[in-house]
């Protein structure tokens, strides 16, 4: 993928604040809201997905992040679907190669005795390789912000990028 420069600039600012303005955002770099709007649209078309929402869990009242690595045969695969009701809190199954047998059971829970009732249902069904279980309060948020921007920086740069200061 090749972006200018404004367009690296641009949607770096938007990972900060997707809620930024063109308006904002050419004033950050010094070129016109229309330019600003442009790109974004480029970006909305080519790169950007969805623009979200960053919860805090703990002030949701969820207490626990569990993460399961468990091996099932085809049977019970059956019975993970079926997991679903028994666990409601559970978040997502996640099947790490096609072929396989190997899952990953990621589940949010609002109190650590469910949790550990669920779990324990859970072992009851699949073979379960390891169970780690985080309290959201230990939880270290991990800015993947950084990351993406030497991911954005890495990217090949149009030459021939317009000069939109040049055009007001």
């Amino acid at each position: 993928m090749w972006l200018t420069q404004n367009e690296k600039k641009v949607l770096k600012l938007l990972l900060d604040n997707a809620k930024l303005s063109d308006t904002s955002i050419g004033n950050e770099l010094n070129i016109s809201s229309q330019a600003v709007g442009r790109i974004r649209r480029k970006l909305e078309e080519e790169i950007i997905k969805k623009y979200s929402v960053e919860l805090d869990l703990g002030k949701l009242g969820l207490k626990s992040l569990s993460l399961i690595d468990a091996h099932a045969n085809e049977e019970c695969e059956r019975e993970i679907k079926e997991t679903f009701p028994i666990c409601p809190k559970m978040i997502e199954i996640i099947k790490l190669a096609k072929g396989t047998h190997k899952y990953k059971i990621l589940r949010l829970d609002f109190n650590l005795e469910e949790c550990e009732k669920c779990n324990l249902r859970i072992c009851e069904l699949l073979e379960i390789r390891n169970i780690d279980t985080i309290p959201i309060s230990n939880m270290i948020k991990k800015d993947l912000n950084p990351l993406l921007y030497k991911a954005i920086d890495k990217l090949g740069t149009k030459t021939n990028e317009v000069d939109f200061n040049k055009l007001r």
